[in-house]
């Protein structure tokens, strides 16, 4: 797997929207959930998107809520560059001041770098699992949410690709338990929960792999060496039979206390 999801992302941009179906569904759900949350909100001033993409959901969230003004940011350059392009395309957004930014949310520069305000919703669709040390990217959330307001995000659980775990090295995922612990380490109160197993299946194990690259999720984390030759028996060993991929997600509306 490609260790960079800088490199990753930016090598999908032309792919990705044919391939993300597991994305924009979890997407479609967590806005609704998000959405019902902030009805009774008549004036929501600023957003903060991490992990925005091309920006065409960014583009969407905005049209709903109508913020003063929407950061959103993603580490591939390619992405960013289409999602400036698209807010320019975007006029009747003349309310909203879009401010796409090309950074790492892993980094404390990018934090620091951020505009001095506290932010009303802050909004990450599969997203986070990128993160290097979930707990320390949560305190930096913290410091720029404002209190009492929303912080909802999707993310992979543990149970996603279950089934490479014997042929290639994947990332590790949190799991739910864990993740209700962060919540009460930070004194956050959970708004809405939901979890989703979703199950996408290919023809066979080459189609399997191509739809991991495709969304640009072939990137690894972690410090082992990826096993090529289990690979090469995985993909050698493929009679053309149906395989799976399974994702199971968890769906988050927080608030600060």
């Amino acid at each position: 797997m490609v260790k960079s999801p800088r490199i990753s992302f930016s090598a999908a941009k032309d792919s990705y929207h044919q391939h993300d179906q597991v994305q924009r569904k979890v997407d479609e759900n967590l806005k609704n959930m998000v959405f019902k949350h902030l009805e009774q909100y008549k004036n929501i001033q600023h957003i903060l998107e991490l992990g925005c993409g091309d920006g065409v959901a960014s583009i969407d969230i905005a049209k709903q809520l109508m913020p003063l003004t929407y950061d959103a940011v993603d580490i591939a350059d390619a992405l960013i560059d289409r999602a400036r392009d698209m807010a320019v395309d975007s006029s009747f957004m003349s309310r909203c001041s879009f401010n796409f930014i090309q950074g790492d949310f892993n980094q404390s520069l990018f934090w620091q770098a951020l505009p001095q305000k506290k932010y009303d919703v802050i909004y990450s669709n599969m997203a986070l699992q990128w993160s290097y040390c979930l707990q320390r990217l949560f305190k930096y959330i913290d410091q720029v949410l404002a209190v009492n307001d929303i912080f909802a995000f999707s993310i992979p659980l543990s149970g996603t690709f279950d089934e490479l775990k014997k042929v290639v090295r994947i990332n590790k995922f949190i799991t739910h338990h864990q993740m209700k612990s962060l919540f009460k380490s930070l004194n956050w109160q959970c708004l809405s929960i939901d979890e989703q197993s979703i199950q996408l299946k290919f023809v066979n194990r080459v189609a399997q792999l191509k739809h991991l690259k495709s969304t640009g999720v072939n990137s690894y984390l972690g410090c082992e060496k990826s096993e090529m030759k289990s690979l090469w028996r995985y993909l050698r060993d493929d009679n053309d039979q149906m395989t799976t991929l399974s994702y199971e997600i968890g769906l988050y509306v927080i608030t600060k206390g």
